[in-house]
């Protein structure tokens, strides 16, 4: 949907893409889906970060035929912090945000998330994902992981959010881009940047439960150890930065 003036549009979600090949002829549907059915005012930004899988390919499907949905495609990968802040920097609408396109965390969120962000002057609401019981090793490793990186995080820094890292974040337009304009991560510690960030310019915070459910057809690429240091890096040279 093609809008010029400001706030025409009530939500803006932004899609950021990575080796997405395995779910997205169908997550794009179903998120499409549910946005149509809330009866608001949207845009699509979709943006492939040059993905080394058919997504590229499945894009180019779903959407050369249509004008009403923003696609960029990245010539080099950028990083999921920099493509999600890419998207949210073009976004017009009211409320923006995104989502992990894999849906682990349901669109239907959405509708709370703006409800929440205009019905309590909310400046930015996150996913506190609530894992189902699944027996399955990758579920569990990604519970550990998550769990261990909040008990990082609150260690290190005052954040008023229990899983700043989800993939699943709605924001007040107006009161969000001062704060982007200064995010500077270009990977996945920008999840836990711009809570950070927000929290420090004194913007309201807050967060609602969702549920995460796994996709037993998606390809895992967690390292429990790997990934842990990573951040723990990313953490310390985000304080290094703040006391500079």
């Amino acid at each position: 949907m093609q809008h010029n003036t400001a706030y025409e549009i009530d939500l803006s979600v932004v899609i950021a893409c990575y080796n997405e090949a395995e779910h997205i002829e169908q997550s794009l549907p179903t998120l499409e889906a549910s946005l149509q059915a809330s009866g608001l005012v949207y845009e699509l930004i979709v943006i492939d970060d040059c993905s080394a899988d058919h997504t590229a390919k499945i894009l180019h499907q779903l959407f050369d035929h249509r004008d009403d949905v923003q696609v960029i495609f990245h010539a080099e990968n950028q990083g999921r912090g920099a493509t999600v802040q890419e998207g949210l920097m073009l976004a017009s609408g009211e409320v923006i945000g995104f989502l992990d396109i894999d849906l682990e965390v349901g669109p239907w969120y959405i509708l709370p998330a703006i409800d929440h962000i205009k019905r309590h002057q909310t400046d930015m609401i996150v996913a506190h994902r609530i894992y189902k019981l699944q027996m399955h090793p990758t579920v569990l490793t990604r519970h550990i992981l998550s769990v261990g990186y909040r008990i990082l995080v609150h260690a290190m820094l005052d954040v008023p959010i229990r899983d700043s890292e989800a993939g699943f974040k709605f924001f007040r337009r107006s009161t969000i881009m001062p704060v982007l304009e200064k995010c500077q991560d270009k990977g996945w510690f920008w999840d836990t940047e711009v809570v950070y960030l927000a929290h420090l310019k004194g913007l309201k915070l807050n967060e609602i439960p969702c549920l995460f459910l796994r996709r037993p057809e998606k390809t895992s690429t967690v390292n429990l150890v790997a990934d842990t240091w990573q951040y723990f890096k990313s953490l310390r040279a985000f304080q290094k930065r703040l006391d500079r």
